[in-house]
């Protein structure tokens, strides 16, 4: 029979397991953006929606572990006799929470590349349906549309 402390054990290092494999889905994803390679894109979208669901599970799992310990769900559980003195827990708790951190702040930069190229691409589009140019040189009395008074000859 596997004692609680082993199955919180199994249940960490199961996590820390999915948050490395999508810290590789992501960092794949970035690269994939960059060469804007949309095949390799469309692919690692869909394993990381499954990385992310089977991850929410796994949470779930370790919260609903520690509600029916009667733990809080931060590292003050860890104040608990058996899992302090546990070998792996400690270890794994803390390797667990560095990893979400790198997740989160990999998910930043590629929500900063994401709007970067959105942005490039609005622009883009606005050139090519001619929007912001004016084709209209000059207007009806022949004079040069689109600019202010005094602003179409150069000053010397």
């Amino acid at each position: 029979m596997q004692s609680d402390t082993e199955f919180f054990a199994e249940l960490l290092n199961t996590e820390l397991k999915t948050t490395c494999t999508l810290h590789s889905v992501l960092q794949r994803e970035l690269s994939a953006l960059s060469a804007k390679d949309m095949d390799v894109l469309q692919r690692l979208t869909s394993e990381k929606k499954t990385l992310l669901t089977g991850l929410q599970q796994q949470a779930q799992q370790r919260l609903q572990w520690l509600t029916d310990q009667d733990l809080p769900h931060n590292n003050q559980c860890l104040q608990r006799h058996d899992l302090a003195a546990h070998g792996d827990i400690p270890s794994l708790w803390q390797q667990l929470i560095k990893q979400y951190e790198q997740n989160q702040d990999l998910s930043v930069r590629l929500s900063e590349v994401v709007l970067s190229l959105r942005y490039r691409t609005q622009q883009q589009l606005k050139i090519l349906h001619g929007r912001y140019n004016d084709p209209h040189l000059y207007n009806n009395e022949g004079k040069a549309s689109g600019l202010a008074l005094g602003n179409s000859c150069i000053q010397a």
